[in-house]
């Protein structure tokens, strides 16, 4: 079945002066104050905050009311707009109008990521095509007591580190030496390096998740753990406030090879635990992007970004290992949420592969990729000869 092509509202708010679209480097400091005050206060996913990075462009309405992150891209043929819409609910209207609006000329799309089930009804009314992007694991908080059965292995984790003498703490910059932050920070890229360094993509990839810039943390949060005995961390977490500061994405986090077992889950236990007591609401796992994909989500929908992105969850997840992280963060007992994007005014195979050019999807590494499909046959072959092994036995 053919997308259906949305029909045009019948009215939208005008804007009194054209939006700005900039560099976000370009931006005047009290620019970029406003626009972090809109990242922590209307931000409704763990990459809404990341719009304090000095890296891409962004779309600003001309009284600072509203704006949103575009990532930069290698052409200007599409635009990638991560984070969601950065404005109270009376002016996203105007600023979804004012991303419309970029359409023409060059210009072909603009795709809108991270939106939220009840946003649906802004993008339909203002023409954007709407597909699923894949769904969110969401904790809420409150009672998370992590006692019963469906946290043992929580506990389990947690236990082992505690034993080897690991600690989780909160690290406050304003608290360090100048020597001391310094020192960390090189811990902490150190860190970074060794979890990508085999990896298929060794390096960060854009609309996915953020740089690693410990000088422009802002308000994001940043915990460590340490085991005794041992210098430097072994991982860390950084948290991005949402909804000023009700809600946490856990956007980023790293750990060394050799860390303890089960050091990430007890880090994010940690964490949730003082967000708890702090009152916060809930904490977001980040989108695994390509999860649900299987039935129609939307009467609008592109066949080509549904297939698309479910063939990449199930046939390509070597490369990104989305279904090993789903099963890591559903240990924590989370809900799913739908997250989609939107696209006006519709997807197509080139706005398709820019978003893999844009993210670095076609920049692997071709050495780390060969050892792991090796490693992946040579799995497999053990559990082919450890089956037909059992079953001689059985015979």
């Amino acid at each position: 079945m053919s997308p259906v092509k949305p029909a045009d509202p019948p009215t939208l708010p005008s804007l009194a002066e054209a939006p700005r679209v900039c560099l976000r480097e370009s931006l005047t400091p009290a620019e970029r104050e406003a626009l972090e005050r809109l990242a922590f206060d209307y931000g409704t996913s763990a990459e809404s905050y990341l719009i304090v990075e000095p890296d891409g462009q962004c779309v600003i309405l001309p009284d600072l009311s509203g704006a949103a992150a575009i990532v930069q891209n290698f052409c200007t043929k599409h635009l990638h707009v991560t984070g969601g819409l950065l404005a109270p609910e009376s002016e996203k209207p105007r600023l979804l109008q004012a991303l419309r609006g970029l359409v023409g000329g060059r210009t072909k799309t603009v795709n809108c990521y991270s939106v939220l089930e009840e946003e649906i009804p802004l993008y339909e009314a203002a023409g954007f095509q709407i597909n699923k992007f894949g769904e969110e694991p969401v904790l809420e908080l409150g009672n998370v007591t992590w006692s019963g059965k469906p946290y043992e292995w929580i506990r389990r984790q947690v236990n082992y580190c505690e034993r080897a003498g690991v600690s989780c703490t909160e690290i406050h910059r304003e608290q360090l030496l100048p020597t001391e932050w310094e020192a960390l920070k090189s811990e902490m890229f150190s860190v970074l390096r060794e979890d990508l360094a085999d990896r298929p993509y060794p390096h960060e990839l854009l609309l996915l998740e953020g740089k690693l810039i410990p000088d422009l943390l802002g308000r994001r949060r940043l915990f460590v753990a340490r085991r005794e005995g041992q210098a430097g961390i072994e991982a860390f977490l950084i948290c991005n406030p949402m909804r000023g500061g009700r809600e946490w994405g856990f956007e980023s986090y790293r750990r060394r090879k050799n860390a303890t077992r089960g050091v990430m889950a007890y880090l994010m236990k940690t964490t949730i635990d003082v967000l708890q007591a702090e009152g916060v609401e809930q904490v977001d796992f980040c989108v695994v992007p390509g999860e649900g994909m299987r039935t129609k989500s939307h009467p609008t929908e592109s066949w080509l970004v549904q297939r698309g992105l479910d063939l990449w969850y199930r046939r390509f997840d070597m490369f990104m290992n989305f279904q090993g992280q789903l099963h890591f963060k559903s240990r924590f007992r989370p809900r799913m949420i739908n997250r989609y994007v939107c696209a006006y005014p519709r997807a197509s195979i080139s706005s398709c592969l820019s978003f893999f050019r844009t993210a670095g999807a076609f920049s692997p590494s071709y050495r780390n990729v060969a050892r792991a499909m090796w490693h992946r046959l040579r799995q497999k072959f053990r559990g082919t000869r450890s089956h037909a092994s059992v079953s001689e036995r059985r015979d």
